[in-house]
């Protein structure tokens, strides 16, 4: 058994439907969500948009391989709209899942990267790491979600969403 830790983002359309179905989703093609941060409401990531984003943390345990959890990861994006152009920006979007870790492994494959090589940029990535596994190492910072959040220097708002 694998533990999986996924970030979703989104900030078009009915978000909070959106992450619950999801988080169904995933539970029955990728594995049994065991913890799940509170949504956080963040202003856009490298770039100007009006909608903020609202963003959630899951943690999964899984049988499936990185590369099949990320497999699983974009069908479900593509079921909700999420249409990846060759577009190398950021852009709003209905739903984004993003693998930040596969237990401590390290991973550098033409389509995945694990850890996801920005946690210790976004705030609003770490906030929700330090909720739920704040003494987590990174494998190759060797630092917690902790003190990563502690050396963040991202000023962007990021707040929890009062559902």
């Amino acid at each position: 058994m694998h533990t999986l830790i996924v970030i979703l983002g989104a900030n078009r359309g009915n978000i909070l439907q959106t992450f619950e179905n999801v988080r169904n989703e995933m539970h029955h093609t990728i594995g049994n969500i065991i913890l799940q941060s509170s949504v956080f409401e963040s202003e856009p990531w490298g770039f100007d948009d009006s909608h903020f984003f609202f963003n959630q943390l899951l943690i999964i345990t899984t049988t499936l391989s990185p590369h099949e959890c990320l497999h699983q990861c974009l069908h479900i994006e593509s079921l909700h709209g999420r249409e990846r152009s060759s577009f190398h920006g950021y852009e709003s979007r209905t739903i984004d899942i993003d693998i930040l870790y596969y237990d401590s492994q390290i991973i550098d494959s033409e389509t995945l990267t694990i850890p996801h090589p920005y946690i210790q940029n976004r705030k609003f990535v770490l906030l929700p790491l330090v909720e739920c596994v704040p003494d987590f190492i990174h494998p190759i910072l060797q630092k917690t979600q902790l003190e990563l959040l502690a050396a963040c220097t991202d000023t962007r708002k990021v707040k929890k969403h009062n559902i």
